[in-house]
């Protein structure tokens, strides 16, 4: 199983938020970008046009908007794949890895990994639980 799963059969409530919600969103922000750029230009209302157009697809016929959300996806992946395995590696072994070493630096062992020659046993004692309310408080 991967990280990310291309969805190739969306719902319709996913599509219908897709097409009359996130997508008509998308455009109409895009289309203000570009106004604010090129206020002369007539891309700007054509972009709007497609998100009002969009809207009323997406809330009357979402299977109609289907392949925008599919193609969406596609464009997506890549993003989503750098996201989940390049960055997140990045966080995990710069973190983790710079707080090993600060601890071995100060010599600091919070597993209790150090071998000890003297212990006759590296057994830790357990107190049992006594009192059965303890269980509904883990923490």
């Amino acid at each position: 199983m991967s990280l990310i799963e291309l969805n190739h059969n969306p719902s319709r409530t996913e599509l219908k938020l897709f097409g009359g919600l996130w997508l008509p969103i998308a455009l109409a922000l895009f289309g203000f970008n570009l106004y604010r750029k090129h206020p002369e230009s007539p891309w700007p209302w054509v972009l709007w046009g497609i998100a009002a157009v969009s809207a009323v697809v997406g809330w009357v016929s979402p299977a109609a908007i289907r392949w925008v959300y599919v193609a969406a996806m596609y464009i997506a992946f890549p993003i989503g794949w750098v996201v989940s395995h390049i960055l997140l590696a990045v966080i995990f072994y710069g973190m983790f890895t710079l707080f090993g070493l600060v601890m071995r630096l100060r010599g600091r062992d919070v597993l209790g990994l150090t071998f000890d020659k003297s212990a006759e046993t590296y057994w830790s004692p357990h107190a049992p639980v006594t009192d059965p309310a303890r269980y509904f408080r883990q923490f």
